[in-house]
């Protein structure tokens, strides 16, 4: 189902949606509950996309491996480029067309599960808010859930030029991440 209020913003918002796993796949890849947001009807006549009040409900992404190696996330780009066939160009960053510059994110639940190694993680937040402050261009990102039951807290910044930083705190241990620039890449 997709609303769309018209006026001088655009008013968009849509309830179940779906995108399907790889072919063959018996688990669907990833789902969303309900999406809004806001479009400046100008910047669109002028070709300009701009997104206002970026909210997802009920996000629900499932990572999973089956015991013969298949993942459920294989993209067709991915297998395109195995076969030798070019993949897609680049879309946009979503940061460039978000003008209040942030996202609401809740009730999102992740489960990645491999059956090769028995490894199976069940992700849940709650809420996660996602912005970037317009004065210093910092990223962060702010959020509450569980990890297979266990509590945490997350706090991250992503600074443009400086090492993003990433704090999950458990109740019984803290976990701290830092990108450490590297000559060929992130270390």
């Amino acid at each position: 189902e997709v609303r769309l209020g018209i006026g001088r913003q655009l008013q968009v918002s849509a309830a179940g949606l779906e995108l399907p796993g790889s072919p063959n796949a018996d688990v669907k890849l990833a789902a969303i509950d309900e999406i809004e947001f806001e479009v400046s009807a100008r910047d669109l006549w002028n070709r300009k996309l701009s997104l206002r009040g970026l909210s997802l409900s009920g996000v629900h992404l499932n990572l999973v491996t089956d015991k013969d190696g298949f993942g459920n996330w294989q993209s067709i780009s991915q297998t395109e480029a195995e076969a030798g066939r070019p993949a897609n160009s680049p879309t946009p960053l979503l940061a460039g067309i978000l003008t209040d510059r942030k996202i609401d994110l809740t009730d999102i639940a992740i489960l990645y599960q491999n059956d090769l190694n028995e490894l199976e993680l069940d992700l849940q937040l709650p809420e996660l808010l996602l912005k970037r402050d317009t004065e210093t261009d910092v990223a962060s990102a702010v959020g509450a859930g569980s990890l297979n039951g266990e509590r945490f807290d997350l706090i991250a910044t992503f600074p443009t030029e400086d090492p993003f930083r990433l704090a999950v705190n458990f109740e019984q241990i803290s976990i701290f991440a830092e990108e450490v620039p590297q000559e060929n890449g992130l270390q």
